[in-house]
């Protein structure tokens, strides 16, 4: 896919910095390069893309379905 290159860099230098390749055809990010001074390199890519018709069937919510509440994580949504 062709794809334009962004490089995203934080404020705080010590968060590290990351570059996407986003695929014009699918609007998406199809690799990611995340580089950070805790946690090192870290490369996301995806292979094997297919484009194809998904049957609506898959996106309906099982009727067992129960909704469940979760505990809030440190650092994720509202404190």
């Amino acid at each position: 896919y062709k794809c334009k290159k962004y490089k995203y860099t934080y404020h705080d230098k010590s968060k590290g910095s990351a570059i996407q390749w986003v695929a014009e055809k699918l609007g998406y990010p199809i690799k990611i390069v995340m580089e950070s001074p805790d946690a090192g390199t870290t490369v996301l890519e995806y292979k094997n893309i297919q484009q194809k018709k998904l049957s609506d069937s898959l996106f309906v919510v099982p009727k067992e379905y129960e909704k469940m509440n979760m505990p809030m994580m440190p650092g994720m949504g509202r404190q």
